[in-house]
Parts: C-alpha cells; sequence; structure tokens
C-alpha cells in the first residue's frame, strides 16, 4: 500500500491548474461536511458515548490516514475532518427537509466544482471496458464516449480467479490512456499493456478464448458423438495410451464447463464475427455457440448430457 508522499505525488499530477487547485480546496471539504450531515442519523449510544455513522466513518478514515507514513500530515487531516464532522453535526439537527437539504446540496455542489476543476485541468476520466464483447462492438463504445469528452481503455480479463496466494488473470488494457493503468500493478494485479488501439485487447481476449474454449467445444463434440455411435469406451482408452495430456485436460475442463456454457454462447458469436463472415471458418464458432447453448438446456433440465460426459471421463 502506497504510503502518504507517494499520493501526494500522484495527486499533483492530476492537479496542476491553479483553477482546479481552488475548486478542490472548496470542493473537498463541502464533500467532507456533506457527508458529515448525510451520515449524522441515526443516532446511537456507545457506553453512554453519542456517537453518529458519521464518526464511525471519520474514525475509520484517520485511522487509514495515520497510518500512511506521515503521522503528523495524518493527525492535521484527521483534524480537519473531525471539525467539518462536528459541524455537519449542528447542521443535520433540525427537521428532516432542512437535514437532507443541507447534505443532498453541499455534496452535489462540492461535486460540481471537483468536475469543474478537472474540465480546466484538461485531463479526462478514463472509462474501462472488460466483457468479452466483439472488436466492432468495442470501438463503437469508445465512439460513443469519445463523443462526450470520456476517454476509453478496453480491457481483456483472462484467467480464472485468484485462489490462496495465486496472483490472478492477467490484465490486458490497449488505447491511447492504458498506460495510465499500470499504477494498478502496485496494488497486486497483473498489469499487462499492450501497444496497439482500441480492440487490440478484446481481440487478444476472443483469440485466446477461441482457441481454449474451442478446444472444449471441439473434445465436447467428439465425445458425444463418439458415445451416440457406441465408441466413447475405444476413444477414451486411446487418448490415454497417445494423448494424455490431452485427456486429462479435457478431464478438467469439459466438466468445468457446465455451469458457464450459457456464458459462452455469445462469446462464440462475438469471436465467429471477429474471424469474420468472409471466412468459411467462422462457422466452427457458430456451431460452438449452438453446442454451449444445447449444453445450458442440459444443465437446466435433465443434464444427460452432462451424465455421458461425466461417464466417459469416469472411464
Amino acid at each position: 500500500m502506497r504510503n502518504a508522499t507517494e499520493l501526494m505525488v500522484q495527486y499533483a499530477a492530476y492537479h496542476r491548474d491553479r483553477r482546479n487547485i481552488t475548486t478542490h480546496f472548496v470542493g473537498i471539504p463541502l464533500i467532507v461536511f456533506a457527508i458529515g450531515v448525510l451520515l449524522a442519523r441515526p443516532g446511537f449510544e456507545v457506553n453512554s458515548l453519542a456517537l453518529t455513522p458519521a464518526w464511525v466513518v471519520w474514525a475509520l478514515a484517520s485511522l487509514w490516514y495515520v497510518t500512511r507514513g506521515n503521522f503528523i500530515l495524518g493527525i492535521a487531516v484527521s483534524a480537519l475532518n473531525g471539525l467539518l464532522i462536528a459541524v455537519a453535526q449542528w447542521f443535520a439537527g433540525g427537521s428532516i427537509v432542512s437535514w437532507l437539504g443541507w447534505g443532498i446540496s453541499t455534496f452535489v455542489f462540492g461535486w460540481v466544482l471537483q468536475f469543474l476543476g478537472h474540465y480546466y485541468e484538461g485531463r479526462k476520466p478514463a472509462f474501462v471496458d472488460c466483457n468479452a464483447i466483439s472488436v466492432t462492438t468495442v470501438t463503437g463504445i469508445a465512439r460513443r464516449f469519445d463523443d462526450i469528452g470520456v476517454r476509453f481503455v478496453d480491457g481483456a480479463i483472462i484467467g480464472a480467479p485468484p485462489q490462496g496466494d495465486e496472483r490472478g488473470p492477467a490484465l490486458y488494457f490497449s488505447g491511447d490512456a492504458a498506460g495510465e493503468l499500470a499504477d494498478l500493478s502496485k496494488y497486486g494485479l497483473d498489469v499487462r499493456v499492450i501497444d496497439g488501439p482500441i480492440g487490440a485487447a478484446s481481440a487478444l481476449k476472443l483469440s485466446y478464448a477461441g482457441i481454449t474454449k474451442g478446444l472444449v467445444a471441439i473434445a465436447t463434440t467428439m465425445i458425444l458423438a463418439a458415445d451416440r455411435a457406441g465408441a466413447g469406451p475405444a476413444l477414451r482408452a486411446e487418448l490415454a495410451a497417445s494423448q494424455p495430456q490431452l485427456l486429462e485436460r479435457f478431464a478438467r475442463t469439459v466438466p468445468g464447463m457446465y455451469s458457464k456454457a450459457y456464458r459462452w454462447v455469445e462469446e462464440m458469436h462475438a469471436i465467429s464475427e471477429f474471424v469474420g463472415d468472409g471466412f468459411p471458418e467462422s462457422v466452427i464458432y457458430e456451431g460452438a455457440a449452438g453446442l454451449y447453448q444445447r449444453l445450458a438446456d442440459d444443465v437446466a433440465g435433465d443434464r444427460a448430457a452432462c451424465e455421458r460426459l461425466d461417464a466417459f471421463f469416469a472411464g
């Protein structure tokens, strides 16, 4: 976790314009004040000490500030926040209309000042999309964000969620603003920036999924076809003898696919679109989409196909 100096250096990099600094000098205290007003209710007591949710949040925030490596600065910021929270409690003491009026109005005004400052700064916010969608779709989304002045980063997540001490999936980003996400690696994320335009990260995701999930589709298709023809045991024996690594892989990935088959349907359509209608191999993934839809229906139904697949791997 970064210390106070690192945080201040990063903050300074995004706040250079004097107008931005001025609006933040007013806007941030207003937001803290507003939070203090809105969280001033309901009140409760702990060992005869009158508290509100605002004071609980203040205590947790203060603990964070004083543990950033600069104790004096942490105490100073916490004291200022405490003063704002104390004043806010007084403003929250009136009617419900008055309480919400002060809280909401100062909260909104504080954020208006924040956005106004960043307008002067000229650094646009960035939106990151990590969904498994087609390159055409992601470039279209990027244009929409560009029309409203928001930078867009194309993202792709490859790998399973982390378990235990595992590092977790790789996060790929592409586009003009992708480099700014490299700092996420400081938080333990495996960030990889692609030197390419919007669509490059999505293309990587689709290509990788086309291979890994495509292999699962091929294996599932052939196992079920062999089973229908009475050749299932012979196919398993041949794989065990000549392709043991493939059999071991499929014994994990095919059963692991059952609960996710419904999610893979649209992904296969996106991969087919990515390959292109002008290429006959694109129909491979339309077929895979149909297979995964059939298996999704099977999971929701009698699971007959899943049971045949399980029996194949059980030997």
